[in-house]
């Protein structure tokens, strides 16, 4: 048999991402820029010309956008935790589970394929041995090209042998070969 595709070789997920130190950078060039914001605002407060309005009356707005700030980055790390709890589950049950051996096989001729070209959306539905499998264009693991993106399943009648990992329900393709 040839293989046609394999499961490559993934990183495990890491927590602290190249997103994560740009988006800190983003954090500190703001918080810079925000802090000489009031340091402007302070010193045009005290200019005879603006009324002369005590500095008290920046402590709210600044107390507001402070408060502002806090939650704003407790929301972006509870969803980079998540995002990273997801990535790493996905990754445990496909790509160790694969390196483990530990999928399973289905043997045949293409069926019921349903072809996704190049530029229309949805995804690429095909049965081989009773077993339906639905190719998005889009997939952290597995196999995720479709006809018109230059994958491998081409036609009904193509005999093939898939390993597969179910998750979640769905058949993830981690192996296809060819005789």
């Amino acid at each position: 048999m040839t293989a046609l595709y394999e499961l490559p070789d993934y990183a495990p997920p890491m927590l602290f991402s190249k997103v994560f130190f740009v988006f800190f950078l983003f954090l500190a060039v703001g918080l810079i820029g925000f802090t000489a914001l009031i340091r402007i605002l302070q010193k045009t407060v005290h200019e005879p010309a603006l009324l002369n309005r005590p500095v008290r009356n920046l402590r709210v707005p600044i107390g507001i956008l402070t408060v502002l700030a806090g939650v704003g980055v407790t929301v972006l790390l509870v969803l980079m935790g998540s995002t990273y709890m997801e990535r790493k589950q996905q990754y445990e049950a496909i790509v160790v589970a694969y390196q483990n051996g530990d999928y399973e096989t289905v043997e045949g001729p293409v069926e019921d394929f349903s072809p996704r070209m190049l530029m229309e959306h949805g995804s690429e539905t095909f049965t081989v041995d009773g077993v339906t499998f639905d190719c998005p264009t889009v997939r952290e693991y597995g196999y995720d090209k479709t006809y018109g993106d230059g994958g491998v399943i081409r036609r009904n009648g193509q005999v093939v042998r898939i390993g597969y990992v179910t998750y979640k329900g769905e058949h993830v393709i981690v192996l296809i070969q060819e005789p």
